[in-house]
Parts: structure tokens; C-alpha cells; sequence
């Protein structure tokens, strides 16, 4: 399979095209943004802490933390221990969970769970 350049593809694409794609693009951001990073950020602000004050606790600085959240809404990835750290210093405590097959597995015990159970939440 040949692969391409995207600017070469892109350098194809009519003017509607492209704003269709711009279009799709800003959605899908807008989407992430309201999925992850505003309600990291909706957290801090119902705990009524300024970035300032929550980077204290968390041990980090504003920009750092300002950078998190930012990061968050544009849906880039962060590292599970800051994340971690930012929900800790809020007082509370992050949990991951995978939902397969209808089942709530906390990924922390994952690797406990016997295999007829992981076979049913297939």
C-alpha cells in the first residue's frame, strides 16, 4: 500500500472540502473539550480553588496546572500520576474503570479478576 504526504492530499482538496474537514475538526475538538478537559476544570471550580491555590496542594505550578487543564480540553493525553495529583489535591481520588460488555472493571484490579469473570465480560 502506497502511502501519502497530507499536505500532498490536502493540495487535492476543494475549497468546500476543506472547510467541511476544518468543520469536522473543531466539532470533534469541541466534543473533547466538553468530554475531558471542562470537567477537570468544572472540578476545580465546584471545589471553588483557583488554579493557583489547587496547584499549591497539588505541588505543582499555575502554569503547570493551567497547561493540564488546557491540555485536557484540546484532548491531548496527560500522565495518570499528574492526573493523580491534581484529584488528590482536591481531596479526592481518581478511578479507572473499563466497561466491557455491559461490566464496570476497576483497572487496578484487573489483573485479580479470575478468568470466568473476564470471559463473562466478554
Amino acid at each position: 500500500m502506497k502511502t501519502h504526504q497530507w499536505s500532498t492530499l490536502e493540495a487535492t482538496f476543494t475549497p468546500e472540502r476543506k472547510a467541511r474537514i476544518a468543520q469536522q475538526v473543531e466539532e470533534e475538538k469541541a466534543q473533547l473539550r466538553e468530554k475531558h478537559g471542562l470537567a477537570l476544570r468544572g472540578v476545580r471550580e465546584f471545589a471553588k480553588l483557583t488554579q493557583g491555590e489547587l496547584a499549591g496542594k497539588a505541588e505543582m505550578t499555575q502554569p503547570e496546572l493551567s497547561r493540564l487543564e488546557r491540555s485536557l480540553e484540546r484532548g491531548e493525553d496527560c500522565r495518570l500520576s499528574t492526573l493523580r495529583r491534581y484529584v488528590e489535591a482536591l481531596g479526592g481520588e481518581l478511578e479507572l474503570v473499563a466497561v466491557v460488555g455491559g461490566r464496570r472493571i476497576p483497572l487496578c484490579e484487573a489483573t485479580q479478576v479470575s478468568p470466568p469473570l473476564m470471559a463473562r465480560a466478554r
